[in-house]
């Protein structure tokens, strides 16, 4: 289960639906069912089942397809470097690509084989201008039966912008809000976002805002192992580290966990990162603030939301 996770975090039948060249027309039915946390629904291939490790389905240790609902992103933006050239000039080898509507909605298909490894993903990434949304299988490359398997359930996917969502139905989390002035504002694709008074507007980003991801437990690593990945996935991102200011080893409500406050530049602006990472025994939470303005104060109100961390 663990290389299965790493490889999602790195990385029907003819009544159902309608294919031609150009369009697939998917109708939810009664054998569909919705991922928690997204909008979509699916009929899940045979002996899938809803995972309890990420948001999606899986069949044993070699098998899953992972679900990213970003509600609020832009199709045409999130799929631009989704394309055959930009997959083949990363070293995969693409054994099927092709771009139509599902439904209403614009949606590329790709299916590749990770460079070096015996595993095949496929995937579909498809939206509009106010969401876009990613199906990400990965199997074992020799299984032609379950490639086949996936390919028509993602042929099934339904996507229902009606569908009301509780953020926290798949969250590995729980934050006591009321030990702190960040309050829960916006959810995507597994990223929950805090903000002052939970003001999801640029006043309150520009001053600080907290970013909590859940991330696969890897037992050969520490949790000042994930915090320095972390802190490298960010850098890459464009953040520049300046200086280092304290560090800690801690038990945080019986997990381990790693604490480390930084300055730097983020987007031409002078900023704090403080980072706590809680290491479970199958997931491991990061949470990150990122602090512009009043920091001192702004800290203290971001390590007390930290510190109420508990895991589900």
């Amino acid at each position: 289960m663990k290389n299965l996770l790493l490889t999602l975090v790195l990385l029907a039948s003819s009544p159902l639906f309608a294919q031609n060249t150009n369009n697939i027309s998917s109708t939810k039915t009664a054998n569909h069912i919705n991922i928690p946390g997204t909008r979509l629904y699916i009929i899940p291939p045979p002996g899938f089942t809803l995972s309890s490790s990420f948001t999606g389905l899986q069949k044993g240790e070699n098998n899953a397809i992972q679900i990213m609902d970003m509600i609020g992103g832009d199709f045409s933006k999130n799929a631009a470097t989704f394309s055959k050239e930009k997959f083949e000039g990363k070293g995969m080898k693409v054994l099927d690509y092709k771009e139509f509507k599902l439904n209403e909605y614009s949606a590329k298909y790709a299916v590749y084989n990770k460079p070096n490894t015996t595993i095949n993903s496929t995937n579909l990434v498809f939206g509009d201008n106010s969401f876009s949304t990613l199906a990400m299988a990965v199997y074992p490359a020799a299984d032609e039966k379950i490639a086949n398997e996936i390919k028509q359930a993602i042929y099934t996917i339904y996507y229902d912008k009606n569908t009301k969502i509780d953020p926290f139905a798949t969250a590995a989390f729980k934050l006591d809000e009321t030990r702190s002035k960040f309050k829960f504002a916006n959810s995507s694709a597994g990223l929950f976002i805090y903000t002052i008074d939970g003001k999801d507007d640029e006043d309150s980003n520009d001053k600080a805002l907290v970013l909590v991801t859940t991330v696969p437990t890897d037992g050969t690593r520490t949790a000042k192992d994930l915090s320095d990945m972390s802190l490298e996935s960010l850098q890459k991102k464009g953040f520049t580290l300046k200086s280092t200011n304290n560090t800690s080893a801690d038990n945080v409500n019986g997990y381990e966990a790693y604490q480390t406050e930084v300055m730097g530049m983020m987007n031409g602006k002078e900023c704090m990162l403080y980072q706590m990472v809680l290491k479970g025994k199958v997931k491991s939470i990061i949470i990150q603030g990122l602090i512009n303005s009043d920091m001192e104060a702004n800290l203290r109100e971001i390590k007390a939301l930290a510190q109420t961390i508990k895991l589900k």
